[in-house]
């Protein structure tokens, strides 16, 4: 016959412990999902962290697009962690052998401006232009070439999963 280590002759005292198992469940659950609000992680990570981790998201999200297998390497990612308000933009070598990051500095103020005031698409649209002059100083279009790099929009969500979105930015003509 197996017998209880445990054992309790009052009552109260079980109920006791039944009590303090669910504060302790109670104060478990209550912990995970603060611990899992988007903007609570923005108040207790440090900022460097963060910073590191979206600018590593960033090359890994240059590599797995392909932009640095253009033909010339001209390859240019405008990458936006909303949540952050953090953008990167990652130029491929052909292009960072001619601007320097500092020329790069007015795109990411854009789209960050329009993240702060909900004018995300028309900041967008405004930073695709800028980088448009940018790269025109450098490289002018020319009637041949074809266009290596989808135009898209593309929507990461926070497990990395691709989706592109409904928005595609075409070049103006």
């Amino acid at each position: 016959m197996i017998q209880s280590a445990f054992q309790v002759d009052h009552p109260q005292a079980l109920a006791q412990v039944w009590l303090m198992g669910f504060v302790m469940l109670a104060v478990t659950a209550v912990s995970f999902f603060i611990a899992n609000i988007p903007v609570i992680d923005r108040l207790i990570i440090p900022q460097a962290v963060r910073n590191r981790r979206v600018f590593e998201r960033a090359v890994r999200y240059f590599a797995e697009s392909g932009a640095y297998k253009t033909q010339a390497h001209t390859g240019i990612v405008i990458f936006i962690s909303v949540l952050e308000h953090r953008v990167v933009v990652l130029a491929d070598e052909g292009i960072a052998a001619k601007i320097t990051d500092s020329e790069w500095q007015h795109v990411c103020s854009t789209v960050i401006g329009g993240i702060k005031t909900k004018t995300v698409g028309s900041a967008l649209c405004n930073a695709v232009q800028q980088c448009g002059v940018i790269l025109a100083q450098y490289f002018p279009a020319a009637d041949t070439e074809k266009n290596e790099l989808s135009n898209g929009l593309v929507v990461l969500d926070a497990s990395g999963k691709t989706g592109t979105a409904a928005v595609t930015l075409e070049a103006a003509e």
